[in-house]
């Protein structure tokens, strides 16, 4: 499911982020927790594909994106998106395949969590935020 909004004024301080996951369930979760007054989640998709289309319209400071999904998956929209998002951060969330995540951290991913480690990449998304 696609979902994107620009907002016209994140505010001083806080993070505009992208979350990418096949499971509606887990993007639910992290809009959740990211939405704490410290993040705005600009969008939301469910693969590769609609993950282009939402990066590209929003604009994030931070894209969290699941490696393994059906079409298009993270670590090919990871390879179409880094050399054109100079600005932006991404974050593999996954649940594990070293030749994978060595991939992605190749391909432009700044870091990678596994999906048991939700509270740390709570923590290191909260730690991103200027000032």
């Amino acid at each position: 499911m696609l979902e994107a909004q620009r907002p016209a004024a994140a505010g001083a301080g806080l993070l505009r982020v992208v979350i990418v996951d096949d499971s509606e369930p887990i993007r639910s979760l992290l809009a959740t927790l990211l939405n704490d007054g410290a993040c705005i989640v600009a969008g939301t998709a469910s693969d590769g594909a609609e993950a282009i289309e939402v990066v590209k319209a929003t604009e994030p400071d931070v894209v969290i994106m699941d490696l393994h999904m059906p079409g298009m998956d993270g670590l090919e929209a990871l390879r179409l998106l880094a050399p054109e998002c100079d600005d932006t951060c991404f974050v593999m969330f996954t649940s594990g395949d070293a030749r994978a995540i060595a991939a992605c951290l190749a391909a432009g991913a700044r870091r990678h969590f596994l999906k048991q480690d939700i509270v740390a990449l709570i923590a290191y998304v909260d730690g991103l935020r200027p000032g």
